[in-house]
């Protein structure tokens, strides 16, 4: 049986493991050398990391991520941005499962998702999340009637990605479905079931998605004779 004494001062040690210093201390290397082990980083070997953890696990040290992103100058975590009200996605199952999947898949990088709705008239509130360092990057889902403020966030070189369709001369990345491709199988599979006046609904086709959409609705329209 361990003598009372050495159990104490075991128990001490283990509670004064407290910073990754604690952590190198014991392990014998730098306290660079820790983090990055503890942070899975392939410039420390696998024997390395695998000993390190080792430590930390028995020390039940964990990672304090508020003080390693202040560290970092980083929030691990991402923006979502809805240029309209957030009720008028609440009930929107496609934007709701865009979230969940990115959600997801940040889960497996340590980063969190800020839901976020923006007050168009005031295109500074996105640039604040960035800058008051609440975000590192941002994902705003926006169409055409939009793009000024888009713009703006290219202006300022904000690390931002929009779900919008492309326009010429934009200088931003931004990612969307094929809006003509769709509507154009919508419209066939209603011709496919004997539709014979089939309309379109689909607001100002002065918008440039909408207006792709009513494309591709007229080319299903146009094909079938």
């Amino acid at each position: 049986m361990q003598p009372v004494a050495a159990l104490a001062e075991d128990v001490m040690s283990r509670n004064n493991v407290r910073t990754i210093a604690d952590i190198a201390h014991l392990a014998g290397v730098s306290k660079s050398t820790v983090s990055r082990a503890l942070s899975d980083s392939s410039l420390i070997s696998d024997e390395t990391k695998k000993r390190i953890k080792k430590i930390a696990a028995e020390h039940n040290y964990q990672i304090h991520q508020a003080a390693r992103n202040l560290s970092l100058q980083r929030s691990s975590t991402l923006g979502f941005v809805l240029l309209k009200s957030i009720e008028n996605y609440a009930n929107d199952p496609f934007v709701m499962d865009m979230v969940g999947h990115i959600s997801n898949t940040l889960v497996d990088y340590q980063y969190d998702l800020l839901v976020a709705q923006l007050n168009i008239n005031q295109p500074e509130q996105l640039t604040s999340y960035l800058t008051s360092k609440r975000v590192d990057g941002l994902i705003v889902v926006t169409n055409d009637d939009y793009r000024n403020v888009l713009d703006h966030l290219a202006q300022q070189k904000a690390p931002f990605i929009a779900w919008n369709a492309p326009r010429p001369g934009q200088t931003y990345s931004s990612v969307n479905c094929d809006n003509v491709a769709g509507a154009k199988l919508a419209t066939q599979h209603l011709l496919d079931l004997n539709c014979q006046r089939v309309a379109y609904v689909g607001g100002n086709t002065g918008c440039l998605e909408v207006g792709l959409r009513y494309q591709g609705y007229c080319d299903a329209l146009e094909a079938a004779g």
